[in-house]
Parts: C-alpha cells; sequence; structure tokens
C-alpha cells in the first residue's frame, strides 16, 4: 500500500486558504470601492439638486408680489408703499404732487433705481438732502428728507405774513411754500427791495447785523426795518434802533450797545423815541418829542 506526503498536502491546503482570504479580500476591497464611487456620485448629485433646488426657490423669491411697488404710489398719499419723513416746510402733498409724473419701472424694489426720485426732491427750493430707503415684506419706500434752515423772512410791513423766507445758503423759499410750518426760529426783515437779487454775501451781512443786535442789547429782535435803505432801524423787544444805512460798518457801530447804555434806555424807556446808532464813534438816545422840554 503506497504511503501519503501528508507533510506536502499540509502545504498544499495552506497555500489554498491564503490565496482564497486574499481573494475574499481583493473582493471586499472591489465592493468597498464601488460603494465610495457610488456615494461620491451620490453626493453630487444631491449637490447638483440643492444647488438648482436653491436657484429655483430664489427665482421663485425674487418674483413674489411683495418685492414690487404698488403702482399708485406716487399719485395718492397716504399709502401702503410710501412713507415720508423729516420734512416741515414742504408737505407731503407738495413731495406726492413733484414726483406725480415719475413712472417707477416694473421691476423688484431690488432692482429699482430711485434716482431720478432723489433728484427730483432735491431740486425743490427748501430741500437740502434726500435720503431713500427701500423696505420688504410688503415693498415699500422710506423718503427722509433734510431741509434747509430758514434764517431771513421778508415782509414789506410788520403786520404782514412772509412773502419770501431765505435759507442758510442764500435759497429763497417763495409763496409756494408759506405760511412756513416750522418750529425754528426766523429773523424778520421789511423791505421794499428787489430781494431774488441779494447774493449770499447780501444775507450773511443781514444776519451777523440781526444776530449781534441780540448779543449786545440782551433783548429779542422783533425786525429790522429797511425800507429806506438809507435810513434803517431795528426794532428790539423794548427799545427801537435808528441804524442809518447797513453795511460793513453797521456791526462796528452795533457795539456801542454796552450794558449801561441798554439800561439807561430801559430806566426811560416810555421816553424813548429811539436809539441812535448811526455815528461810528458816537451814539445817543432819542427823547419823544412831546416829551422834550
Amino acid at each position: 500500500m503506497e504511503k501519503r506526503d501528508t507533510k506536502h498536502s499540509d502545504k498544499i491546503s495552506i497555500s489554498l486558504n491564503g490565496h482564497q482570504r486574499k481573494l475574499r479580500y481583493l473582493r471586499l476591497k472591489r465592493r468597498l470601492r464601488k460603494w465610495q464611487i457610488a456615494l461620491a456620485r451620490s453626493r453630487v448629485l444631491v449637490r447638483i439638486l440643492g444647488v438648482l433646488l436653491l436657484i429655483w426657490t430664489i427665482m421663485k423669491l425674487s418674483s413674489l408680489e411683495t418685492w414690487f411697488l404698488s403702482e399708485n404710489i406716487f399719485i395718492t398719499y397716504p399709502n401702503g408703499s410710501l412713507q415720508i419723513e423729516g420734512n416741515q416746510i414742504i408737505s407731503e402733498k407738495q413731495v406726492v404732487q413733484a414726483l406725480s409724473n415719475i413712472s417707477l419701472p416694473k421691476k423688484p424694489l431690488y432692482l429699482l433705481d430711485t434716482t431720478l426720485v432723489k433728484e427730483t426732491l432735491e431740486a425743490l427750493p427748501p430741500v437740502k438732502k434726500v435720503f431713500i430707503r427701500r423696505y420688504w415684506a410688503p415693498a415699500r419706500l422710506k423718503i427722509v428728507i433734510d431741509e434747509k434752515i430758514p434764517v431771513i423772512g421778508i415782509k414789506p410791513k410788520p403786520n404782514t405774513n412772509y412773502v419770501a423766507v431765505f435759507t442758510n445758503d442764500a435759497s429763497i423759499i417763495g409763496k409756494k411754500y408759506l405760511p412756513l410750518n416750522y418750529n425754528g426760529r426766523i429773523l424778520t426783515l421789511l423791505t421794499y427791495a428787489d430781494y431774488k437779487k441779494w447774493t449770499y454775501k447780501h444775507i450773511k451781512l443781514v444776519y451777523t447785523i440781526a444776530r449781534s443786535l441780540e448779543w449786545y442789547s440782551k433783548q429779542q429782535l422783533l425786525y429790522i426795518d429797511t425800507r429806506d435803505y438809507d435810513d434803517c432801524y431795528a426794532q428790539l423787544k423794548h427799545i427801537k434802533l435808528r441804524l442809518g444805512p447797513i453795511d460793513s460798518k453797521t456791526i462796528r457801530k452795533i457795539e456801542q450797545l454796552t450794558p449801561e447804555v441798554i439800561e439807561h434806555a430801559m430806566e426811560i424807556k416810555n421816553e424813548v423815541e429811539y436809539v441812535d446808532l448811526r455815528w461810528d464813534d458816537s451814539l445817543a438816545i432819542k427823547i419823544k418829542e412831546k416829551n422834550k422840554k
């Protein structure tokens, strides 16, 4: 009977088992690789779908009616699409009236060009600067108006209404905006002159004189009367001043209003016709004729 080589058989068996394990490992590695590739492709597909979904969502949101302003935004006021703030001199009605000829394009609020609205309002005499803010849900515009500061009002007589008002940059606010809805102080100037030809230099001089009168007299200035340009007057709360012609020398003449002069004039204010400031180096207190001896 032939004897089997068991040692050689064991070697062959061990070799086959190692080969099978290696094949099994390679199959598992191949499956894992396929799974990783499939997972990576799935991630790419999900990302593409996510981007497409985001684009679709943005397109839908951007086309919502809530982004579009009402067509009658500049036709009637108040309305839900327009808000006006900061105005005192110019009324909401005048703002809307100035914008009534502007037709805004049918675009979403974020694409809307409001330059024409801004320029139209800034061309109005009382307006200094305009800021336009946009709000969503619902779509609306907020117009914030920064107005010029009125400083000098023009009257022909003390008890009449202003016929025009000058601002701090010498712009003229005409009758269209009068009487002013303004809470600040306006200095009054009586004149028959053609004030429309006045320059910034002229307005600055009158304003400086008015402030100097109040500073040195410590009284409120009611008006400056320049109807006779060669013989001007200033009416304070308790005393009248005779200034003569108004020029660059007037301020130096006003500096003569020392506390002693004002105090003395106030003691006999019922007898004083005016304090005469027409001279450069002296002043006088004019007594009413009926009280003269």
